[in-house]
């Protein structure tokens, strides 16, 4: 599949389970998903060379960024994962939530931020 990543894998999981309840068989079911990239914007590739990646991630949410960075390191366990973060959403930026961002992005060697 060109999916990776526990919370893009759970979906599909689902996906087959619901799809076995329907009638569909396994082997259909894979066939049909083999070239699925998944939702555009969420943990999309939009560049690669042979030295260098680059994924484009909607993760509006902090567990949506630790997951993120999570299956993007694990999926490239020897390649260096920088993260760029930017925070637009009128929760997002709320100085009470804005903690909830604290260690969303451990995983990276290298983080950034865009500035406000």
């Amino acid at each position: 599949m060109n999916i990776f990543g526990s919370h893009n894998l759970l979906n599909i999981e689902g996906a087959r389970m619901i799809c076995g309840e329907l009638g569909v068989s396994e082997d259909d079911f894979y066939a049909s998903v083999h070239d699925f990239t998944g939702a555009g914007k969420r943990l999309e590739k939009i560049f690669a060379d042979k030295d260098f990646m680059v994924f484009r991630d909607f993760a509006h949410a902090p567990s949506k960024v630790k997951g993120t960075v999570e299956g993007i390191k694990t999926q490239f366990p020897d390649k260096k994962i920088y993260a760029c973060l930017e925070l637009h959403t009128y929760s997002s930026l709320n100085k009470d939530f804005l903690p909830q961002y604290l260690n969303s992005c451990n995983l990276a060697d290298q983080t950034f931020s865009v500035p406000e």
